[in-house]
């Protein structure tokens, strides 16, 4: 075997062990920590637990991150960017998984954010229209 088909083999492997991996992420039990979306669990919500639960349950992806984050400035913090795109990979493949996306609902709606800048974010107006009801 050579190595080009080796290196293919490889990664192909890793890429297969990721999808189950990701796929009981995404499942009713057991899975992240992205499906509780309750108002406690916003306000509970910390960036190190999504960190926690890559490294637990994930490390391989969590290593990619990493490594695709890293910038010369070793003084920044590299966790909310690297959870931040674990939290929009996630919700991509299950739409369930939605806690950091709600807490930015939030966020905006809160922060009296105009329509437009909602609308640039690909919050849906609906949602929107709900939040400023609740004030």
């Amino acid at each position: 075997m050579n190595i080009a088909s080796l290196k293919k083999q490889v990664i192909y492997n890793l890429l297969q062990e990721l999808d189950k991996v990701c796929t009981k992420l995404c499942a009713k039990k057991g899975g992240s920590i992205l499906r509780h979306k309750t108002y406690p669990d916003m306000i509970q919500f910390e960036w190190n637990l999504l960190l926690r639960e890559m490294s637990d349950r994930c490390p391989f992806l969590r290593d990619i991150l990493v490594t695709v984050a890293k910038c010369a400035n070793k003084s920044r913090n590299h966790v909310p960017p690297i959870c931040l795109c674990y939290a929009i990979l996630l919700q991509q493949r299950n739409r369930d998984l939605n806690l950091v996306q709600r807490i930015n609902t939030v966020l905006l709606s809160e922060g009296n954010a105009k329509k437009q800048v909602v609308r640039s974010c690909s919050l849906s107006n609906d949602s929107y229209d709900y939040l400023k009801q609740q004030n």
